[in-house]
């Protein structure tokens, strides 16, 4: 029926034990109830109070059913099962009284007639102990939470009650079981009891992932200050009118449990993220909580978080946060801001500067430097472009620049602006004057100051066409730099005025300075060179904007140097290097008064230019750079050059072209003028006065560069002296200790324990005039120490001279030594250049001889008005003859061939010169002869012993005493055996004469003329002297015009009179 039927029902302990219908069929609910007393607090609760197992009976089925009261619960089993369990928690059953005699009914309700029981009952046993039987059903029970969710329920008024009704059957999760309700969920777990979770927040827990991810509750809902919490096993739920009902859990809230204050609520829902991650991201009111497996939990917060999610956050360069916001201290401890640290980067912030990333090789050099609490300052910008790749972040107190290709970022907090050298071409300076007497006006402006205005260099008069400024200036760097220099430059002239040049007029900002400092990676960033820069803007009295070159750098400052370590730190990491070829671009900026080398005007005015370059220039350096490389580290020392110290840091490949440009200066006429008077006074070429002369230039500059030469084969080497001690043993008067180029340094060359250097290369010089100049190898042993020094002998021959080249010389940029030919004061008389396949066997002037011999029997006298010079890093070609006056009326040259061939000469005589390419056969001997070569016009005459033959001759007059044009004659000279081929100028007119050797041939002419810079050129074709011995002479009826008419005379001899005349005209 649809009442229950009473199995029985007790009066005096009140219980009853009932069958009611099912809602399966045939299945019957088992109902126990209790009469118990509760608490004041559920008070209403008092009366009877039900348990019911729905559908656990079989209608028609025997069956064992059974109900314990333990004191706490009420537990109902079916055949030992237990079926259904309430707990009434604080609860005491109470007396009804008796109704009538009897106590106890089975089958029916206490009147006896209602709720009659319809079926069988095979006995009935009561206890009022809990039986052995039941204690681990009892037990199991409560263990596995039977009933605790739907006694929580009724504890909260159940269906009528706040968390309503019931809607879906308890859910089973990881050893606990949870239940949901209209308005809340029940959890239960054993350690942890049956919790409620009230409205809202029972949303997230219902959810897959709220309950997997928090586990169950631990406690009851916490409320305090309008917030409600509610604690899980793996996190928490927290509610608040502002924010909702917001989850944490995981790691994220172990790390929130420390930071609440600073974190606040979680805002409303569930950490997000990635389907690889999704509780990647949990969001509180005042910052967030990032999780990663690989990475862990950690806070980003405040201005750090607001630039962390502009930049994608997670997803972006800087990754997962791996630290907290953590503070930031100076060097006495006090905060100065803060920072994040990402596995990409690190984003700091301070009260001045705001939140700023730094990351990559920037971020590893800021961290070198000290970061924030180091000279840089907190960063200002994150990481910016520029050009040609190069990124940078700025700072307080500088920028940090990185390209693609450095070994590391380079921090800048100040660069000079160094302003080396203003160098002059040819300009109009009047007649037979090409050079200038120039002064310049510096003007260099930076971050919005003027650091200098004007500024007059020299101070006062002119300092010729290479002015040495050769100064800097000190400019903060910021990442609002910008830098502005200009350099006026004015060729002085007292009588007719001062004439301006022009200028040249830079600028440089955050975009445009970094980038241009430099074609290397390895330098980039740290030093830019501008050498021959020309004017940007051209004055009227330079003829082209290449007329007027600077030279300045934009540098980091340089370093001081320790002279007990200055070979790895003011000395080149790399060893003596060769280039083959040095390229015509490089011409012009080793000499200051070469412009461009294919100029057909400068051809004329100086006619060596060319020659110069193919005879010595072009092979300056095949040997090795070590002229080169001795005087950019001395020049890098005196704070001079284009690389600060410590220039060990400079590859090969960035200093390469520089060293190449000085490793041919030494062909210049400084160096020439140096070594000619030297040579020929016989000073400082005595190893004991080189000593003296070093020490004091070591004790003024710094260092001093030693050449040492062996005269015997034309070969040299140089290296640089930076240290000097005195005494030794009975005969050495010192040692002069050298950074060789050959020679560079090594990790052997300081004990790694004690750090003493060892100065392996080093020339001791003894009283008796002798020197020897040893280096020392060294082999490594496998702990990387040097070991077994091995001396051996650079230099210990009785021909080989020593000198010690002081700083002045190789200061500045020199000119060609043919402009001190010809230059109005001078200082070099005569120069001569042989190259080829033949020997200068013999090189006299009047009967006084300088050479005799060839190959390793060469000899040379040292007094002599001509010096041979001998070149570092060369071999004996070319042969380079100077003199430091004019010289007699005769100069021979007796040149052998080597093999067959071609020699080549040139040879310059005050104002006039000439240039020789002449075929030789092997063994054969060619004798030339400058007779009055002290004259305005001297006689070249060419004797051979050979077949006749035909070698290409060039006469040049670049200074006429007459004020004639420079003229250039251009031909075939024909020479025979006993036959005197001879050219020269008639001093009377400036006419050409020419006698050719052998017999008669028609000869072609080519004139030039320099007129008034203008490039005028004409060819006589057919000029025949009718026989042996006759001579002709070639006069232009115009000298302004060698296409005009010439009159071409016919003369028995050089010096003999007119057989025939005749005009003919130039085409």
């Amino acid at each position: 029926g649809a009442d229950p039927d009473k199995l029985m029902e007790s009066q005096s302990t009140p219980f009853s034990l009932s069958l009611a219908p099912g809602s399966a069929a045939n299945k019957l609910n088992l109902v126990a109830s209790l009469h118990l007393r509760h608490t004041p607090q559920n008070q209403d609760r008092t009366g009877w109070n039900a348990v019911v197992a729905e559908n656990v009976v079989q209608v028609g089925d025997w069956a064992t059913v059974a109900m314990i009261w333990d004191g706490d619960s009420l537990l109902l089993l079916v055949d030992g099962r237990a079926v259904a369990r309430r707990v009434f928690r604080n609860a005491e059953i109470i007396d009804l009284g008796k109704v009538n005699a009897t106590h106890f009914w089975v089958g029916t309700w206490v009147d006896g007639r209602r709720n009659r029981y319809s079926g069988k009952i095979a006995g009935i046993r009561v206890w009022n102990t809990i039986p052995d039987k039941y204690i681990e059903a009892l037990g199991r029970a409560e263990e596995s939470g039977l009933g605790a969710i739907d006694s929580r329920h009724e504890d909260f008024g159940g269906d009528a009650g706040s968390l309503g009704k019931a809607l879906a059957a308890e859910q089973f999760y990881n050893g606990g079981r949870w239940r949901r309700y209209e308005k809340g969920t029940i959890a239960w777990k054993q350690d942890n009891g049956a919790r409620v979770i009230a409205a809202p927040m029972h949303t997230i827990f219902n959810s897959d992932r709220g309950y997997r991810s928090l586990g169950y509750p631990i406690a009851d809902e916490a409320v305090k200050g309008g917030v409600r919490a509610m604690y899980f096993e793996m996190g928490a739920i927290y509610w608040s009118q502002a924010t909702g009902a917001g989850a944490v859990w995981g790691p994220a809230y172990l790390r929130y449990l420390t930071l609440t204050n600073v974190l606040g609520l979680p805002q409303a829902g569930m950490p997000f993220g990635t389907q690889a991650n999704p509780d990647l991201t949990t969001k509180f009111q005042r910052g967030r909580i990032y999780y990663a497996r690989h990475t862990g939990a950690f806070e980003v917060h405040g201005s750090i978080l607001d630039l962390y999610t502009s930049l994608q956050g997670p997803s972006g360069f800087l990754g997962m946060p791996i630290s907290d916001e953590t503070e930031v201290h100076d060097a006495t401890g006090r905060q100065i801001g803060v920072a994040s640290v990402f596995e990409g980067g690190t984003i700091y912030h301070s009260s001045r500067t705001g939140a700023n990333e730094v990351h990559g090789e920037i971020l590893k050099t800021y961290q070198r430097l000290g970061g924030p609490a180091g000279s840089l300052g907190f960063p200002i910008t994150g990481e910016r472009g520029a050009q040609n790749g190069v990124r940078y972040s700025a700072f307080e107190n500088g920028v940090i620049v990185w390209r693609g290709g450095w070994e590391s970022a380079k921090a800048v907090c100040e660069y000079e602006v160094y302003v080396e050298q203003v160098l002059g071409g040819k300009i109009d300076d009047g007649p037979w004057d090409s050079s200038g007497e120039f002064f310049a006006r510096v003007t260099l402006e930076a971050n919005g100051q003027c650091l200098v205005n004007r500024e007059r260099h020299p101070r006062s008069g002119s300092s010729g066409a290479c002015l040495k400024i050769e100064k800097g200036w000190k400019v903060p760097i910021r990442h609002d730099t910008q830098i502005y220099l200009k350099v006026d430059v004015w060729d002085e002239d007292g009588l007719s005025g001062d004439e301006y040049h022009g200028r040249i007029e830079v600028r440089y900002d955050i975009n445009t300075l970094w980038g241009t400092l430099s074609n290397s990676p390895a330098i980039d960033g740290e030093v830019g060179v501008w050498n021959q820069q020309p004017m940007t803007t051209k004055g009227a009295s330079s003829p082209k904007f290449g007329s007027i070159r600077f030279n300045y750098t934009i540098r980091t400052e340089a370093e001081k140097v320790d002279h007990e370590l200055f070979r790895n730190q003011a000395w080149w990491s790399f060893s003596n290097f060769s280039t083959p070829c040095l390229g015509k671009s490089l011409y012009p900026e080793t000499f200051r008064d070469v412009d461009v080398i294919t100029d057909t005007v400068e051809a004329i005015l100086n006619p060596f230019d060319e020659l110069y370059y193919e005879l010595a220039f072009k092979e300056a350096a095949k040997s090795g750079n070590c002229f080169g490389m001795s005087t950019v580290g001395f020049r890098a020392l005196r704070g001079h050059g284009s690389f600060p110290e410590h220039i060990y840091r400079f590859p090969q490949a960035a200093v390469e072209r520089h060293i190449n440009v000085k490793q041919a200066s030494q062909y210049g006429a400084d160096m020439l003028h140096w070594m000619v008077r030297n040579l020929f006074n016989g000073n400082l070429i005595q190893p004991v006065d080189v000593f003296n002369e070093a020490r004091r230039e070591i004790d003024r500059c710094g260092a001093c560069i030693i050449s040492m030469m062996n005269m015997a084969n034309g070969t040299g080497h140089a290296v640089l002296a930076y240290k000097y001690d005195l005494g030794g043993d009975n005969n050495r008067l010192g040692c002069l200790y050298v950074a060789d180029p050959n020679r560079p340094w090594a990790a052997g060359d300081q004990d790694p324990v004690t750090k003493k250097v060892r100065h392996p290369s080093f020339i001791e010089v003894f009283k008796n005039n002798s020197f020897r100049a040893t280096s020392i190898t060294t082999k490594k042993n496998p702990n990387g120490f040097a070991s077994n020094p091995v001396d051996f002998t650079l230099v210990e021959l009785p021909s080989t001279l020593m000198m010690a080249i002081p700083y002045r010389v190789v200061s500045g940029v020199p000119r060609t030594p043919f402009w001190e030919v010809v230059a109005t004061l001078l200082a070099i008389g005569v120069f001569a250049v042989l190259l080829g396949d033949a020997d200068a066997e013999q090189v006299s002037v009047g009967n006084d001889e300088l050479i005799s011999g060839s190959g390793n029997n060469r000899r040379y006298k040292r007094n002599h008005p001509l010096q041979a010079m001998s070149f570092m890093d060369s071999d004996d070609s070319p042969l380079i003859l100077a003199g430091q006056n004019r010289i007699a009326d005769l100069l021979e040259i007796d040149m052998k061939g080597s093999k067959q061939g071609r020699y080549r000469q040139a040879v310059l005589l005050g104002p006039a010169g000439y240039k020789l390419d002449n075929p030789i056969a092997a063994n054969a001997r060619d004798t030339l002869r400058v007779e009055d070569a002290d004259s305005a016009f001297p006689l070249l005459s060419l004797e051979v012993d050979g077949v006749t033959k035909s070698g290409a001759l060039e006469y040049f007059v670049a200074r006429d005493p007459s004020n004639r044009p420079a003229r250039r004659f251009s031909l075939d000279l024909q020479q025979a055996k006993g036959d005197i081929a001879r050219v020269g100028i008639d001093p009377r007119g400036g006419a050409l004469m020419l006698s050719p050797g052998g017999a008669p041939a028609p000869v072609n002419i080519a004139v030039a003329i320099n007129d008034g810079g203008q490039l005028r050129t004409g060819t006589l074709r057919g000029v025949t002297p009718t026989s042996g011995g006759e001579a002709v002479r070639i006069v232009p009826a115009d000298w302004a015009n060698p296409r005009g008419d010439f009159a071409v005379e016919r003369l028995s001899s050089l010096s003999g009179g007119v057989l025939e005349r005749k005009i003919m005209r130039g085409s």
